[in-house]
Parts: structure tokens; sequence; C-alpha cells
């Protein structure tokens, strides 16, 4: 029998599943990003036309950074508004 404490249990995994993987995600997207210019110059060398379909790619790299990092903001619960707590590991 589905309960309605099921289904919250199952969205709360879900969610807080969400948010460790953008806190792991992210910081790694980021670095990635901030190393645009290197990027840039190295493929520069092997094909100059490459290069702006690299800025466009680093620019959707940038608003997949902003809206995982947005996404795992909005998920992540507060303690003054919920009661929610992360599942126990399966180890």
């Amino acid at each position: 029998m589905i309960t309605f404490q099921k289904i919250e249990h199952a969205v709360a995994s879900v969610a807080h599943d969400i948010v460790k993987v953008a806190r792991a995600v992210v910081p790694v997207l980021q670095k990635v990003q901030g190393q645009e210019a290197t990027v840039e110059a190295l493929t520069s060398l092997v094909d100059p036309q490459a290069v702006n379909i690299e800025r466009a790619a680093f620019a959707v790299l940038g608003k997949i950074c902003v809206a995982i990092n947005d996404a795992a903001m909005r998920l992540r619960p507060t303690a003054s508004t919920s009661n929610w707590t992360p599942r126990k590991s399966r180890t």
C-alpha cells in the first residue's frame, strides 16, 4: 500500500540525492569554466574556426552551472521550515 508518508520519503530522498550530486558537479564545472582562456588558446592552435563553437559551449556550461546551483539551493531544506532529514546510508 502506498501512503503519503512513503511518497514524501521518496521525494525527500530524490531531493537529497540531487543536492548531493549538484554539490559534487558544480565545483568541477566551475573549474573547467575557469580555464576557458587556456582551452580556447589551445583550440585556436589546432583549429581557429573552432574557437567560436567553444565560446558557445562555455556559455552553455555557465548556464548549466547556474541552473544546477539554483536547483540545489531551492531543494536544500532549512531547519526552521522542514523536518526533512537525509536518509541513512546503505552501508
